[in-house]
């Protein structure tokens, strides 16, 4: 049971990996958008019994760096991530964290309250709460049939 548990959590591992190669690459192709995406920060939506939560990782990422916008069920959240040495004053060996610029559009499913959103930034992540309103969606209208 511990050997399916553990594959199907890498399975699900490498389809975020995936994801996010193809949000930047369908970045990258969007023409009607000229901002230059240059790094795909990890994230997780989850929800409480009162909030849907947004965390992101953002570690080296200034926090004035950052803009949220929230319209409709759509978050999005662009930045910069930089890292703390100077390119000037250093020689690479070796690079694989990411920086840049980036620009993430979050689907959110279900009903939050855009205006009352609070978002908080410690120790590098990002974490954003929407209150969770009552879902209107689905419940039965009766519409009134008039005769002309």
């Amino acid at each position: 049971m511990t050997r399916v548990l553990s594959s199907v959590l890498e399975l699900m591992r490498l389809q975020s990996e995936m994801n996010r190669i193809f949000e930047v690459l369908e970045a990258l192709e969007s023409e009607e958008d000229s901002y230059a995406i240059e790094y795909a920060p990890a994230y997780d939506i989850f929800e409480t019994s009162s909030a849907i939560i947004v965390e992101m990782d953002l570690a080296g990422t200034k926090p004035d760096s950052l803009k949220i916008t929230a319209i409709g069920d759509h978050v999005i959240i662009e930045g910069i991530r930089g890292h703390g040495v100077k390119k000037s004053s250093s020689h690479f060996h070796l690079m694989e964290r990411s920086k840049g610029k980036f620009k993430k559009n979050i689907l959110i499913d279900g009903p939050f309250n855009t205006h009352k959103g609070e978002a908080v930034f410690r120790k590098g992540v990002l974490r954003i709460e929407f209150p969770k309103v009552k879902d209107r969606r689905g419940a039965p209208h009766p519409i009134t049939v008039h005769k002309e």
